[in-house]
């Protein structure tokens, strides 16, 4: 690593829409998750955010990073359950893109 790159630490989840794996019955859904990072050349903290969609694979839930938000993502926290629901029902074919 460099020294301007960052270091993942803390994790924040906001959830979104809820399916279910047939084989587990782990919860599937989309959400936002906010990651800390320490840059290492300032110490400064900062956060990125990722739209994260939970899959159930033969090891067990795990989580898949579709799109990385960046750190300008302005979106109010309270918002983030229904961009991802959004975003969900698009990918999923419930909704069309352009309604």
């Amino acid at each position: 690593m460099g020294s301007g790159e960052a270091v993942s630490s803390a994790k924040s989840l906001i959830w979104g829409l809820a399916g279910v794996c047939v084989p587990c019955g782990y919860p599937l859904f989309m959400y936002i998750r906010k990651v800390t990072h320490v840059d290492k050349k300032n110490r400064r903290e900062y956060y990125t955010y990722k739209l994260v969609e939970s899959v159930c694979t033969e090891k067990g839930p795990r989580q898949r990073t579709l799109l990385n938000l960046g750190a300008d993502f302005e979106l109010p926290e309270e918002r983030w359950k229904e961009l991802a629901n959004r975003i969900e029902s698009i990918v999923r074919g419930r909704e069309p893109l352009f309604p």
